[in-house]
């Protein structure tokens, strides 16, 4: 069943792409500010910002709820990790910024113990693996990210620290590493100026682009799909489904924040959770080939200038992605992923 948004995604671009020349940063449509979020926004530490906002850390404990098959809400396994982040907001609104930093570390802690606890080994190479391909997507995604060069810095830190723990032996404080740098890229996506200046448009486009993705993985996959894909493409559609009810009651960041975990598990689905192999490669850069190809017929010879900024996106993450494969640098994959997914929007 076809996604019908596409009229919308373009609105959506055009009046992010028109907000983007005004020199006010943040629309009058904004959701208003968070005097725990102002206290810390020029805050160097990403991990500070991390621990003050709120969206982040329910999205976080959500998607690890879905990855054992636990519900997120009430007095399940992730109840104490609710309650040390809401202890770290509390520490930041005193002033206490080490202390902050604790407690969500902490709180980051027991969800970490959860996952290695019900899912062992397979439950920290999935978070490898998803770190992986965020660091292979953030290549190209100054579209995506504020303060993106620092960003991929502080990401690849991570998860360098969380391979020295790992060859320890300490699964548990590899996963907390792990689950902060996917914290930390929900944090930047809607910090990013799009966003700001016109939250619910960026917002409707994050959902619907999950919404692409979702399709292209059942596509993808097609009748050979395993175990493993079948449940991983059911938390990213339970993922999915959880952004449209945010989108529907108006929490924009929290929205973004799912439709792209969403979006990456999608590819996380496509590849079993593992790392893409040569076929795989070269599999999806056909993919993103085809579509756009069927993008450029679905447009026509005279598209809007929203319509060929987005076919122009679309090619230049292909080439990127590709020039990157070619060379058997599997960051190339997330690009050709995020072409593909692109131009769908388009059909």
């Amino acid at each position: 069943m076809r996604i019908r948004t596409n009229r919308f995604i373009l609105m959506a671009l055009l009046a992010i792409g028109l907000a983007a020349c005004s020199d006010d940063p943040v629309s009058p449509g904004d959701q208003g500010s968070d005097p725990v979020q102002e206290e810390i926004e020029l805050a160097a530490d990403f991990e500070v910002q991390v621990a003050a906002d709120e969206e982040v850390s329910t999205a976080a404990i959500e998607d690890a709820a879905y990855s054992v098959g636990t519900a997120p809400d009430g007095p399940g396994p992730f109840a104490g990790a609710r309650q040390k982040f809401e202890e770290a907001r509390d520490a930041l609104v005193a002033g206490d910024t080490t202390r902050a930093r604790e407690l969500a570390r902490d709180g980051r802690t027991i969800m970490a113990q959860v996952i290695v606890d019900l899912r062992g080994d397979e439950g920290i190479d999935a978070l490898f693996r998803r770190v992986e391909a965020l660091l292979e997507r953030m290549d190209e995604a100054s579209d995506e990210f504020e303060q993106l060069d620092r960003l991929q810095t502080r990401i690849q830190e991570l998860y360098d620290e969380a391979i020295t723990f790992h060859d320890g032996g300490d699964g548990v404080a590899a996963s907390e590493r792990l689950i902060l740098a996917l914290q930390m890229a929900d944090r930047m996506r809607h910090r990013h100026r799009d966003f700001r200046l016109n939250p619910e448009l960026h917002a409707r486009l994050a959902v619907a682009r999950a919404g692409h993705a979702i399709q292209l993985a059942n596509r993808i996959i097609g009748d050979a799909m395993t175990p493993r894909q079948a449940e991983i493409l059911q938390r990213a559609t339970g993922m999915y489904e959880r952004s449209q009810f945010a989108f529907g009651v108006a929490a924009y960041r929290r929205a973004v924040v799912l439709a792209r975990r969403a979006e990456g598990l999608a590819l996380f689905a496509v590849l079993e959770g593992k790392r893409p192999t040569v076929q795989q490669a070269a599999e999806l850069l056909q993919l993103a080939e085809t579509l756009i190809a069927e993008a450029t017929v679905a447009i026509g010879d005279d598209p809007t200038p929203v319509q060929a900024a987005i076919l122009r996106r679309a090619i230049h993450l292909k080439d990127v992605g590709a020039r990157a494969v070619n060379h058997f640098h599997w960051r190339g994959v997330g690009l050709l992923w995020h072409s593909a997914v692109t131009a769908a929007t388009l059909l």
